[in-house]
């Protein structure tokens, strides 16, 4: 049986990983530049913004909430609605650009 191959990398590369598939589609980026104007979105604010199905703006949620770039939060009405995990993003930030840096 294969052995995951995963163990074999450090920290920083799997974190890497992970932030670069987060960010390897347009829906996602817009996402994230919505969620970077507003402390927290509702999911409608975000079907507005993104001419996508439902089905397909939740597994786009779902990839970035995995990548932990962003989190659930409650809107001011008792809604749940998204922010932005700041710590998460300037990590992956300092990441990003030390990898393009190199």
């Amino acid at each position: 049986m294969a052995r995951a191959k995963v163990i074999e990398f450090s920290q920083d590369e799997q974190v890497g990983a992970k932030v670069g598939f987060s960010l390897g589609h347009p829906a996602r980026i817009r996402i994230l530049k919505l969620l970077q104007e507003y402390p927290v979105v509702s999911f409608g604010q975000i079907q507005r913004q993104v001419p996508l199905s439902d089905g397909a703006i939740c597994q786009h949620l779902r990839i970035l909430d995995r990548s932990d770039l962003i989190e659930s939060a409650y809107l001011d009405n008792g809604a749940i609605g998204y922010r932005l995990r700041e710590v998460a993003r300037r990590e992956a930030f300092e990441l990003l650009v030390g990898v393009l840096a190199a």
